[in-house]
């Protein structure tokens, strides 16, 4: 290539996507500080001594990943956890009890029949999506690893507030706030069938193959929502498998103003 010649990289957006997915691996040092204040804060010593011995974290889940569930195995003798019993007490006195839904550009008998409805989607199960949970284990992530994510959204045609583990993020790391991101990506683990019901068999005939199928295993997909056009992108990807993605739309979540649609990260 001629000397001072810029190369021609053609780029289409589903690799821009790709690109930003996979730019996951950029996370792993900050992925394991959160993973490592996670151990310390369960009462595992071994963070600081690498002994095996002191308080060692196995899986609580035969499907481990590097960054698994764990449990601690041991236990000092008659030695408190400080660490633990602060960072609980601050979840409960500091954590989201319950949303104040006010509609302002609604009629009195309009706004409280849909703020009544709000309520309760964000209540309790069998109702409810038990939003006051989600959000205390956001405020537990806020408070470990210094940011806590929930996910907004549809369910069903009903409001969801969901919690998104921080290890499974990845997101907009050019600008400085959070608001500002202009796309994020979230992993979700479904058990097979009800990935199926939500997608069909077609995206996932690798699993369904063979004599013995698991209907119980658990498969990961990758969620991704941006805001780069007037539209939005929304795709789903199988993570054992980037290569065509299982849905690829614009970003269902928009809000109107003078008739111009701008879309959100959920």
């Amino acid at each position: 290539m001629p000397r001072g010649e810029l190369a021609k990289v053609s780029l289409t957006p589903i690799d821009v996507v790709r690109q930003r997915i996979q730019s996951r691996s950029w996370l792993e040092p900050f992925q394991r500080k959160v993973y490592n204040h996670r151990r310390l804060v369960a009462g595992d010593l071994s963070v600081f001594t690498n002994e095996v011995t002191s308080q060692p974290s196995e899986p609580a889940s035969p499907n481990a990943t590097e960054f698994f569930d764990f449990i601690t195995t041991d236990y000092t003798n008659g030695k408190s956890n400080k660490l633990l019993q602060t960072v609980k007490t601050l979840v409960m006195q500091t954590t989201y009890h319950f949303p104040e839904v006010v509609f302002d550009n609604l009629g009195p008998q309009a706004a409280a029949l849909n703020s009544q409805y709000c309520l309760s989607r964000l209540g309790d199960a069998p109702y409810g999506c038990n939003a006051k949970d989600h959000m205390r284990m956001a405020t537990l992530d806020y408070l470990i690893a210094g940011t806590g994510w929930v996910k907004t959204c549809l369910r069903n045609n009903k409001p969801v507030i969901t919690f998104c583990d921080i290890l499974d993020m990845v997101w907009d790391r050019s600008v400085t706030l959070a608001c500002d991101i202009r796309w994020a990506s979230c992993r979700y683990r479904e058990p097979l069938a009800n990935w199926v019901k939500l997608f069909g068999a077609k995206p996932f005939s690798s699993y369904l193959s063979g004599d013995e199928v698991e209907l119980d295993k658990p498969v990961e997909l990758e969620w991704y929502y941006d805001i780069d056009s007037d539209e939005g992108s929304f795709y789903v990807f199988d993570s054992a498998n980037m290569d065509e993605p299982i849905l690829a739309e614009v970003n269902p979540y928009f809000y109107t103003e003078n008739d111009l649609k701008t879309p959100f990260i959920p």
